[in-house]
């Protein structure tokens, strides 16, 4: 079972038509959070979040959409498929039935909400590759989870042929950036975390900003992965997963 704006249908409707943007153009976006115990992990920074994706695509946030309400629908979606920890995302499209790129006139917007099982932690350290592709961190759409995974859609697909189990984005400068699905962490013989700051191409992620230790945020360089004497992929459903550094350095002796 699954919510869509105010009510709550079962996994076999269809909900996609020819006025949803979010399905013709990638017009929106959305924000992924764990379910501890049929509690949200979070809750109040994910919604702050997309609040803020609202202010950069010039997209309403529902009024609706409040703290206490939003906890509703997850006891209810708990409830109805029968899970009592799980990945919920939240997300948000706009819709209208004029055809045109630029945002029509009187256009609204659809909150889509969904329960799936948790993801299971990786047995071993992640295979990273590195994508001959960059990311435009010039972009105001790196600090959106927009709708259009092509870029890392492709790369994956690259990745595999190598075996490997996600990417590390270089930015235009030659900086690394994030994953596919996480940010990038890595720790230094002095005990210090450091990450990428938004403004290298990255999301602000929430696993970072509740992260329990000092995080230095700086531009990470080829030499600083070379030095690390740990590197992390972390986000909110799987927190902190270490990366396999051997396979990371034969990737980076390519570049």
């Amino acid at each position: 079972m699954f919510f869509l704006n105010k009510k709550f249908y079962k996994d076999t409707t269809p909900i996609g038509t020819i006025h949803n943007r979010g399905l013709m153009l990638g017009d929106g976006f959305f924000t992924t959070l764990k379910i501890k115990n049929k509690s949200p992990v979070f809750l109040e920074l994910h919604l702050e979040r997309l609040q803020n994706f609202c202010r950069i695509t010039s997209m309403d946030f529902p009024v609706y959409l409040q703290i206490n309400y939003v906890q509703q629908i997850i006891e209810t979606l708990c409830y109805k498929n029968n899970l009592i920890d799980g990945s919920l995302r939240i997300s948000f499209f706009r819709t209208s039935p004029i055809r045109q790129i630029r945002i029509p006139e009187n256009s609204s917007v659809d909150c889509l909400i969904t329960l799936s099982p948790l993801p299971s932690k990786p047995v071993s350290d992640l295979k990273i590759f590195i994508p001959a592709a960059k990311k435009n961190h010039t972009s105001p759409l790196c600090s959106v989870k927009t709708l259009n995974y092509f870029e890392s859609i492709i790369a994956l697909e690259e990745a595999r042929t190598y075996g490997a189990d996600d990417i590390l984005w270089q930015n235009f400068n030659n900086n690394f950036v994030d994953f596919s699905i996480g940010n990038l962490v890595i720790e230094n013989h002095e005990g210090i975390f450091l990450s990428p700051p938004p403004t290298e191409g990255c999301l602000a992620g929430i696993s970072l900003q509740t992260f329990e230790k000092p995080l230095i945020y700086t531009p990470i360089t080829k030499q600083d992965l070379l030095q690390a004497k740990t590197i992390y992929r972390t986000n909110s459903l799987t927190g902190f997963i270490k990366i396999d550094k051997d396979f990371l350095y034969k990737q980076l002796q390519k570049i």
